[in-house]
């Protein structure tokens, strides 16, 4: 028994490197549970293909599709805080900025997990005949989509709750997820001209700078906005920070198109080794 247990083993590291080594991620992060197999086939041509492939394995790991018991366990605790600070003395209004800025610092985390990133560490998205930009959009669409509901599902509740004003809970809504799509664009930035080949410590610290350098402008102009502008200085803070999140989003973007031509990535080499 202790020689077949040393040979699976073994077995299991060299699939496990060889799969890492040949880029087949999906099978190197797959886990071990049964998958529902209900329908087959994929939609799409060409880059859109990539969407319609992550929105068939979402619904056959979990049965909600792209919204799974993370998104269930936000929007309780959404509501929860909704009436929680319904009963304090302060506004509704900085009460749901205080909780916009606790979910775009929850996305800083969580931006790394979804299909589109992973997909850069496979060899197949580097196959598709067509332009880089549309590969990487198409590729982290589902990504996009699941958080643009999310937060429609968390903002919402809480919002009115909380006794807040429409345009504001919309405002609030569209500025976390073009904050998601910029977290998108500077990961693939920053695996562009970062690479992966140092600690990982360092690496998260120069992903935190470089996210940073770029949200700063937006930044400092919505804090002069809110403080300038009366009555409506939030409102007008968030619509600032949502344009410029919205035109960092499309610089990163265009400037990681490169990564695209490169499928030797080197986190496969680093983890092949």
């Amino acid at each position: 028994m202790y020689y077949e247990d040393v040979l699976v083993a073994t077995e299991t590291a060299f699939e496990k490197k060889r799969n890492i080594a040949e880029g087949n991620i999906e099978a190197v992060t797959r886990a071990k549970k049964n998958v529902r197999i209900k329908s087959t086939g994929i939609s799409g041509w060409g880059a859109s293909a990539l969407f319609y492939r992550h929105i068939r394995e979402s619904f056959r790991a979990n049965r909600f599709g792209l919204w799974g018991l993370s998104t269930l366990v936000l929007v309780v605790c959404a509501i929860a805080y909704g009436y929680i600070c319904s009963q304090l003395p302060p506004d509704g209004n900085s009460m749901l900025f205080t909780m916009l800025m606790m979910l775009m610092w929850l996305q800083f985390f969580l931006v790394g997990t979804g299909r589109g990133i992973k997909d850069t560490y496979s060899h197949y998205i580097f196959l598709i005949p067509e332009s880089p930009f549309k590969k990487m959009l198409w590729s982290n669409l589902e990504t996009l989509l699941k958080t643009s509901v999310q937060n429609i599902l968390i903002f919402i509740p809480a919002g009115l709750i909380m006794g807040c004003e429409i345009p504001l809970i919309l405002a609030c809504i569209t500025t976390c997820t073009l904050f998601h799509c910029s977290l998108l664009a500077v990961n693939l930035f920053s695996m562009r001209f970062l690479g992966s080949q140092m600690n990982e410590g360092v690496l998260i610290i120069l992903y935190f700078l470089v996210m940073l350098a770029v949200m700063l402008p937006g930044i400092v102009g919505a804090v002069v906005a809110g403080i300038l502008i009366e009555g409506w200085g939030l409102m007008a803070a968030l619509m600032i920070l949502s344009v410029w999140e919205l035109i960092a989003t499309l610089v990163c973007f265009a400037a990681s198109k490169g990564i695209m031509h490169n499928c030797d990535m080197p986190v496969l080499r680093q983890l092949g080794q």
